[in-house]
């Protein structure tokens, strides 16, 4: 297809399908078919009466709303996939579940990559880590979690809304089959498909949520998405934050997000398998000559008060047969109030400053 377009508009060259002709309206007569973009505020008088006028300006408005609907719709992913593909240096990367993207603070870690997310469980991070490797090399790794994790099989979860992570995130992340992991029947998430003989649409949406990134800092957490609003708030008031709340329904909350997680310990399969996939991972550090970081998070006193003792026999015995240089760095015992929490078992920017704080200098000192 031929597309004529005004020389200061040369920016347009990138929405576009890959195979377009690109003409540009200062250097030749415009005749017979074709398309010409223009802004909707342009002088239509200096037009030629050939070929189909189309505005872009109003084109690029709508496409702009669908990627906002779609970031919104399926955000983890479309973050994931920023953090894989952007350009910038690195030279280390974070794995794991909801506490490694909760209580790092990523603004005093320039040079980490963060790939963590919620129900993220072991086979993922080792996938991740080695596809991030693939991509661009780097020389540390940090796996980070709680100590009930070791259990975790996001795949042989009967959670609907959970498993649906990996129809929207891993799947496509990972093809082949490879982002099933055990799932046998994933659900179906339709995505609005949109088609254009002139935008590549797809590419277009990519550009304009890496935008919103890029605008934000490059990170998971901005001013649009913060902790607080993702916080797992089990009591009164949208306003409350942990610290606020009442202390009756701060026992309720931290009583059932660790009664919850202590249910995980009845799955022994999943802790075998998980066991393998960790000393694989640490044999694949140590072949490619890469700093192994295993980071146990901190949760709130009320929970730690409720969540299964032997969760943490359990993990150091597993950290003790696993045949591969590794540094544990357990936060659990460290002094973090009320005023650090969002939730009973996630840190709030505060705490995450605090935390991410206390790292830098373990591993910089």
């Amino acid at each position: 297809m031929k597309i004529w377009i005004h020389k200061n508009d040369d920016f347009l060259r990138k929405y576009l399908q890959p195979d377009t002709d690109v003409r540009y309206i200062e250097e030749e007569q415009i005749r017979g078919a074709g398309v010409i973009l223009i802004r909707s505020d342009d002088d239509l008088s200096q037009m030629p009466q050939a070929g189909i006028i189309v505005y872009y300006d109003k084109d690029l408005d709508s496409i702009r709303q669908l990627a906002q609907k779609k970031l919104s719709n399926n955000y983890d992913y479309y973050a994931l996939n920023y953090q894989l593909n952007r350009e910038q240096d690195f030279d280390t990367v974070v794995v794991g579940s909801s506490y490694a993207l909760f209580d790092l603070d990523m603004e005093l870690l320039p040079s980490w990559r963060n790939l963590a997310l919620g129900s993220q469980d072991i086979y993922y991070s080792y996938h991740l880590a080695r596809k991030m490797y693939e991509q661009c090399p780097y020389k540390r790794l940090v796996w980070g979690a709680h100590y009930y994790t070791i259990y975790s099989d996001l795949s042989r979860t009967k959670n609907v809304k959970e498993l649906a992570n990996i129809t929207q995130i891993y799947s496509r992340i990972f093809p082949h089959g490879l982002g099933l992991h055990n799932a046998l029947l994933i659900p179906n998430v339709l995505e609005e498909k949109v088609v254009s003989g002139i935008y590549d649409i797809d590419k277009s949406v990519q550009l304009f949520i890496s935008d919103y990134f890029k605008r934000n800092g490059n990170n998971y957490w901005n001013a649009q998405r913060t902790r607080f609003s993702c916080r797992c708030r089990l009591w009164q008031g949208d306003d409350v934050t942990w610290e606020e709340a009442c202390a009756e329904e701060k026992v309720k909350a931290a009583k059932y997000r660790a009664e919850m997680h202590n249910k995980s310990i009845r799955y022994t399969q999943s802790l075998e398998e998980n066991m393998s996939i960790l000393s694989e991972m640490g044999k694949w550090c140590l072949d490619n000559g890469i700093e192994f970081y295993i980071l146990n998070f901190p949760v709130s006193k009320l929970y730690h008060e409720v969540e299964n003792r032997a969760f943490k026999e359990i993990y150091y015995d597993v950290m003790k047969v696993l045949e591969f240089p590794a540094v544990l760095l357990d936060f659990e015992d460290l002094e973090f109030g009320d005023e650090c929490f969002n939730d009973p078992d996630h840190l709030n920017d505060r705490g995450a400053r605090k935390l991410t704080e206390i790292l830098v200098n373990e591993i910089y000192k």
